[in-house]
This record gives C-alpha cells, sequence and structure tokens, in this order.
C-alpha cells in the first residue's frame, strides 16, 4: 500500500462524516501546532507584552480574554477544515450557510475586536491627550479629539472589513439599485457600498496617522508653528480625501472622466449660483498657502475681534474675547481689511491713559506708572514700559502708560488691574486725578 492509501483508511463514520488515517493525524498535527501557540505566544509573549506596557489590571485580562477567544475559534476552524465536517445549515440559490462559515466568521469577529481593544489600549495610548479643563486650550482640545477619531475609525475599519468577509463567504452580496452611466449599465452591490466606506475610514486613518505620528513629531523637532502645522495639515487632508474618492469612484466601476464630462454643463450652473461659495473655497486655499492669516492669530475684522481657532475649506472660526465663536467665510479674511495683531511678533503694544492735576510732580507720576507696570505679571519686561506726556489738557496734565502684553484675550482685564493700581498708588502718594473743570463768567 501506497501513502495515498494509508492516509485514506476510514477509521470511523460519525453522523454519515468519515474519518480517515489522514484527516485525524492532520488534526493532531494541527493541535500540536494550536497548543505550542497558544503557551509561547498567549501564555509567555503576550502577558510578558502586556506587563511591559503597564497597562491597567482590568485592560490587560480583557485583551487576555479576547486574545483567547479568538484563538480557540481558530482552533474550532481548523477542526471544520481538517476533518471535514463541514456540515450544510442552509442552501438557497446563493445563499450558502454551513459550519465552516459559520467558524470563519466567528473567528473573524473575535479577531476584529481583539485588535479593536489591543489598537486602542496600547498603540493610540502613547498618543492620547487628555482634554484640558480650562476650555481655551483649543489647541490641546483638537489634539485629544484627532486622537479619540483615529482610535474610533480603526475599530470602524476592523469591523466593516469582518462584515465584508461574512457578506463575501454567506453570498448575500445582493444588487441594491441599478445605475447608468451614458450607456453603461452598473450595479452596487452590498460589497461595493461596504468598499466605499472601507476606503473612506483608510482616508480618515491614514490622515490622523500623517497628521498626529508623523508630523506630529516632525513638529516638535522642527519647533514649526502652529498655523504652519494647521495649514500643512488641512492640505494634506484634501489630498487625501480627494485620492480616496477616485479611488472610490474606480472601485463601483465608474471612471471619474466620464463623470466629469456628462455632468460638465451641470457644473457650470452650479458654479454660477454658486459663486460666493466658490469665492470662499479660493479663498480658503488662499489662506493655507498664503498664511496672513493663521491658527492662533489674534485678529480684528471691522468690529470683530478674536483668535483664529480654524480656517476650514470655505469658512473661519474665530473666538471673541466672551468665549463666542463666530463663523466667518473665508473671503472676508482675504477681500477685506484685516487687523492681525500678532502675525509678524507674539505681542503687542497697548497703553492706558489717565490726567493729573496741575501741579503734580510730574517726574514722580512717570516713576510710579512704569512701577505700576513692571509689577503686573501681565506685562512684558521686555520691551520695557515707558510712559507718554501727552499734553497740557483743560484739566489735567495728560499720560499715556505703554506697555507690551501677549494676552491678547485679556487685554481689557490687564488694562483694568493697571488702572486699579494707578488708582491706589495716586493716592498713597496724595496725586489727584481732577475731574473736568469750567469757568464760568455771569454778564449781568
Amino acid at each position: 500500500m501506497d501513502v495515498k492509501e494509508i492516509m485514506d483508511i476510514a477509521l470511523f463514520s460519525v453522523l454519515g462524516v468519515e474519518f480517515t488515517l489522514g484527516k485525524v493525524i492532520f488534526f493532531l498535527i494541527s493541535l500540536a501546532v494550536w497548543l505550542a501557540g497558544y503557551y509561547f505566544l498567549l501564555e509567555k509573549a503576550l502577558r510578558r507584552y502586556l506587563q511591559s506596557q503597564e497597562l491597567d489590571r482590568k485592560v490587560s485580562g480583557k485583551i487576555m480574554r479576547l486574545t483567547r477567544l479568538a484563538y480557540f475559534s481558530l482552533l474550532f476552524l481548523i477542526a471544520i477544515a481538517t476533518l471535514g465536517v463541514n456540515f450544510s445549515l442552509y442552501s438557497n440559490n446563493n445563499l450558502n450557510i454551513n459550519f465552516l462559515i459559520i467558524a470563519g466568521s466567528l473567528f473573524v469577529f473575535q479577531l476584529a475586536q481583539l485588535l479593536d481593544w489591543l489598537f486602542s489600549r496600547v498603540f493610540f495610548r502613547q498618543y492620547y491627550v487628555p482634554l484640558p479643563a480650562d476650555r481655551r486650550g483649543a489647541i490641546a482640545r483638537q489634539k485629544a479629539i484627532g486622537t479619540t477619531k483615529g482610535e474610533h475609525t480603526f475599530q470602524f475599519i476592523v469591523y466593516v472589513l469582518a462584515i465584508l468577509f461574512v457578506v463575501q463567504a454567506i453570498g448575500v452580496n445582493e444588487t441594491l439599485f441599478p445605475y447608468k452611466v451614458k450607456d453603461k449599465s452598473l450595479e452596487f452591490k452590498i460589497s461595493d457600498i461596504l468598499e466605499v466606506v472601507l476606503i473612506f475610514l483608510a482616508a480618515r486613518l491614514a490622515i490622523w496617522f500623517f497628521t498626529q505620528v508623523v508630523l506630529g513629531n516632525y513638529f516638535k523637532r522642527q519647533n514649526i508653528d502652529l498655523g504652519s502645522q494647521f495649514a500643512i495639515n488641512q492640505l494634506l487632508k484634501y489630498f487625501i480625501y480627494i485620492v480616496a474618492a477616485l479611488l472610490a469612484l474606480e472601485s463601483v466601476g465608474i471612471q471619474p472622466t466620464v463623470v466629469l464630462a456628462g455632468s460638465a454643463a451641470l457644473l457650470v450652473g452650479i458654479g454660477l449660483g454658486l459663486q460666493q461659495t466658490f469665492n470662499d473655497l479660493i479663498s480658503g486655499i488662499i489662506l493655507l498657502f498664503d498664511r496672513t492669516v493663521e491658527v492662533g492669530d489674534f485678529i480684528q475684522l471691522e468690529n470683530l475681534i478674536g483668535v483664529v481657532r480654524k480656517i476650514g475649506i470655505r469658512t473661519s472660526v474665530v473666538e471673541t474675547r466672551d468665549d463666542i465663536s463666530v463663523i466667518v467665510p473665508n473671503s472676508k479674511l482675504v477681500g477685506e481689511k484685516v487687523i492681525n495683531w500678532n502675525h509678524s511678533d507674539d505681542n503687542a503694544r497697548f497703553f492706558v491713559s489717565v490726567g493729573v492735576a496741575y501741579g503734580s510732580d510730574t517726574q514722580l507720576v512717570k516713576d510710579l506708572l512704569i512701577s505700576v507696570a513692571k509689577e503686573n505679571a501681565d506685562v512684558l519686561s521686555e520691551p520695557e514700559p515707558f510712559v507718554r506726556f501727552v499734553n497740557f489738557g483743560d484739566s489735567s496734565l495728560d499720560f499715556e502708560l505703554h506697555f507690551w502684553s501677549t494676552r491678547f484675550m485679556i487685554i481689557e482685564n490687564v488694562k483694568s488691574d493697571l488702572r486699579f493700581k494707578i488708582d491706589d498708588v495716586f493716592r498713597q502718594h496724595n496725586i489727584s486725578i481732577p475731574f473736568p473743570q469750567r469757568d464760568i463768567w455771569m454778564r449781568s
């Protein structure tokens, strides 16, 4: 007898399934490999790795349980494949449900859940930025939200992949609706929709990876300013989404050139009707390249004063001193006069006016004003504050205390603190602040 005949020797039969010597031997070999992998990979390597990450005991225990479940479902899959016990449970046209499909689907979903937990609690943990308690910490808040988006996007990807596997394996890839482009007929199936979703999720994850991991480390090393970081990240995001849209069209069998050619007249009509919108879109691109206004800049646009928190493709968000977010069309920032307080420097000069009575010691007034400015923590020591003797007023000697500060959002509070202190030190040194006086001549 040759080897093939020996392997085909029937040992026993259960429920109509014949167990041959070859099936049993292959199963035992697979079981031995499975046990070795369970011991060395799970109980040794994975446990040691989780301990090195200093994770919470509950998190480590959850990852170990999910890994064991995925590994046991793999054993179930191996047993069905090697022993040939692939009983058919339901079969109708393209729909086919059997033990092998169930075991494969179970393994895929267990693996998806394991990857979800493992990457969320280990990989994304090192890039996580906690939400700040102060609402004004908009940059830290955006980083925290960005990290959460990357984590959630990865979760969606693994589960969409699992669903796509089940759809293809069971055969429920039905046509949802037909579509015609010129004379070409297209059919959108369930798998097509899932592939499109998967492409955009992958694009979103790629954006997170490049902006948070690759470019994030580069920005820190090169000490690149916040506005430049935002501009680079936005341009990269637009590029990746455009590529994703082209790939999505290709995946469902639509040539982008055919779509653009067929909708040329429609696009002309839309362009005429949405001139202002396209103006804002082009202005947004100009802002990202030109960088005359960047994220973090303190600007004044007509009566609007605040910090630029976000520059979008069509609109920008300006946060005022009253913590109110104002949506500004990008064309306003490009086409109108904008005062950028910290375009070339991070500080700006301000002043507080005060008048003293005639006969006051002007040198003492100057010294007291400068000392008040130097004692305030929100006033910069460099450049040094100075006092300007402005005018001989009708009722007072007019002075201006000039100082530099970086606290643009609360500068009115800084001025108020200076006025309180000026009034206090003037009282201590008997320097009076006069009120307007007029001489009235009465003619009889």
